[in-house]
């Protein structure tokens, strides 16, 4: 089953530390009524998480919990056997890590809710403001391209992905699902080659498959 962005490099997270989260349905926007369902609007919801905010993280004992995907990501990262993995195994392995979620999310994941939220129907298209978003991605993902030739991961190629590879490739997943079509990824060969091994990773072939978009949906005023 797909997930979205927000839960997806946790949950990558979680299988390579070998813990089990609980997956509660869960549906975006208003209360259904039907009993059990938890949307961030529902008073059940926020009654745990008051600012409404998802995904959220809650302990098994009920007296932790978490909001933030990124916090949520770290936290299940250092509570399992793989930490040094996930999080680096020295001091400099560790801000690596951390270097890359940052670039994530200042560089790379800044332009990509621009280029698909209108295809979502969550905002107006917007042209000046998708070729802005379209050149910012292509010159991120040239860096990112430059960065992974020769590589197998990002930090460490011997340990195995950190969650640096989890987050910027969940990214990249959710792009591929929308934006970055055939004819883009067949320019960008490094990349696809970082999605394949992440999906050949011991109990992360289910999360990290899904049906890429072959040609790019055009836009309203192009159609």
């Amino acid at each position: 089953m797909e997930q979205p962005f927000g839960t997806l490099y946790i949950l990558a997270a979680a299988k390579i530390n070998g813990l089990k989260l609980e997956l509660p349905p869960f549906e975006y926007g208003e209360a259904t009524g039907t009993p059990g369902r938890y949307t961030q609007r529902t008073p059940e919801f926020r009654a745990k998480f008051p600012r409404g905010k998802a995904p959220g993280f809650e302990s098994a004992s009920g007296d932790f919990r978490l909001v933030e995907s990124g916090a949520i990501a770290h936290y299940v990262s250092e509570a399992g056997p793989k930490a040094a993995q996930l999080l680096g195994a020295s001091l400099e392995e560790r801000a690596k890590v951390q270097e890359w979620i940052f670039w994530h999310e200042l560089e790379l994941g800044t332009p990509l809710p621009e280029l698909i939220s209108w295809q979502l129907g969550t905002a107006a298209y917007d042209a000046q403001k998708q070729g802005a978003a379209a050149k910012a991605l292509d010159d991120h993902l040239s860096y990112l391209e430059g960065s992974l030739k020769g590589r197998k991961w990002l930090v460490n190629d011997q340990a195995g992905p950190s969650l640096a590879d989890l987050t910027i490739g969940a990214s990249l997943l959710f792009a591929c699902r929308f934006y970055i079509d055939k004819k883009m990824r067949d320019r960008l060969p490094q990349m696809v080659a970082f999605l394949t091994r992440l999906r050949e990773v011991e109990g992360l072939e289910e999360l990290f498959t899904i049906q890429m978009v072959e040609e790019r949906r055009q836009p309203p005023s192009a159609s």
